[in-house]
């Protein structure tokens, strides 16, 4: 599996000002919105494996599976990944 993570190659140089460097890595936990689709937790995993180096590894805390796909997620899972988490992979669609 290949993640791709575009990056602008040419940031903009404001007037008189310092060309701002584009973010490349992630500084914080990636937390993970299981929909409970067959393969979902594989797919997860997999792009938690290819993170693991730009990251901080992900704690069990902050993957949360959802009973079925046809509900949202709790408030209490939301808030729990909001807190703990600098961004969160949702599955989502088929």
């Amino acid at each position: 599996m290949r993640i791709c993570i575009p990056v602008h190659e040419t940031p903009e140089v404001p007037k008189g000002g310092r060309r701002k460097q584009p973010r490349r890595t992630l500084a914080g936990a990636i937390g993970v919105i299981d929909n409970s689709k067959p393969g979902f937790d594989v797919l997860a995993r997999a792009v938690l494996d290819d993170l693991a180096g730009a990251t901080d590894a992900t704690d069990a805390a902050l993957y949360a599976r959802k009973a079925t796909a046809t509900r949202g997620a709790s408030d209490d899972v939301i808030d729990r990944l909001s807190a703990g988490a600098v961004a969160v992979l949702v599955g989502s669609g088929d």
